[in-house]
């Protein structure tokens, strides 16, 4: 009888099980929190996509030129006038991806890089892009390394890579 268990930790136990948990938590916090932002950059990137993809499915479906680009407000919208309006007022029939890019986080920049306009037109019912060629790169402000760029060729052609850290969902530019 003189033989008992000690079934309990000590104070000191939970103390150095604690700390050791603090400081591996430490340790990962800025990976986790850099994944979250690869994260934000790659979802707004692909809105851009989607959005830049449907001004080209209206304009071969609606047999109207369709532009897409950003306006003098910085707003990113459809638009299907002979210009890009000076304003943002969604013409599109299906206004879900003019809002969505509304919504995007204050962390992302979306630069746009055409040639004439801050926008690209895709003519109708061929969805070619013609001389408004180019590309939207996608930034997030704190990952000055990494950015999407959605390219549009001539022939309409669209799609998107990645300069800076490699990612899995996209391709190298």
């Amino acid at each position: 009888m003189g033989n008992t268990a000690n079934n309990g930790f000590s104070l000191l136990e939970v103390m150095l099980v604690t700390l050791m948990i603090a400081i591996l938590a430490g340790a990962g916090w800025p990976a986790l929190q850099r994944n979250m932002q690869q994260q934000q950059l790659m979802s707004a990137a692909e809105l851009v996509y989607l959005a830049v993809r449907d001004a080209r499915l209206a304009a071969i479906g609606n047999g109207a030129d369709w532009w897409f680009g950003k306006t003098t407000n910085a707003e990113l919208c459809f638009s299907n006038h002979a210009v890009l309006p000076a304003q943002c007022s969604p013409q599109h029939d299906d206004e879900s991806s003019v809002i969505a890019l509304q919504q995007l986080p204050e962390q992302i920049q979306v630069d746009v890089h055409f040639h004439a306009h801050q926008a690209v037109r895709f003519s109708a019912h061929t969805g070619m892009a013609g001389f408004s060629a180019g590309h939207f790169a996608v930034r997030h402000r704190e990952l000055a390394d990494t950015r999407v760029r959605i390219i549009v060729s001539s022939i309409g052609r669209i799609r998107m890579c990645t300069e800076g850290a490699r990612s899995s969902r996209v391709q190298p530019c």
